[in-house]
């Protein structure tokens, strides 16, 4: 017994040292993943694709509708002259 004994803690020192290595290894997967530098770099990198995209939408607008697009620029840049003559 005192054999099976000992085999059986060598076999489960041996399974929690494994444990322990995976853990670590998880450890150093959610550091790499959650550190500051790459959190920016996921958050630019996703704020491009997002202002590409709207970017987008716009030209494709603007191709679609180019007098009705003209008129409200117009109207803005009407709008912005009166409220600045308004300060005055």
């Amino acid at each position: 017994m005192k054999g099976g004994g000992k085999n059986t803690i060598a076999h489960y020192r041996a399974e929690a040292q494994v444990s322990r290595q995976r853990i670590g290894e998880i450890i150093d997967a959610m550091e790499t993943r959650l550190s500051p530098a790459r959190l920016i770099h996921d958050a630019t990198e996703a704020a491009k694709g997002e202002i590409a995209d709207q970017v987008e939408v716009a030209r494709r607008t603007v191709q679609k509708y180019p007098v009705a697009v003209g008129f409200l620029g117009g109207l803005l840049g009407l709008f912005a002259a009166w409220r600045l003559s308004d300060n005055d």
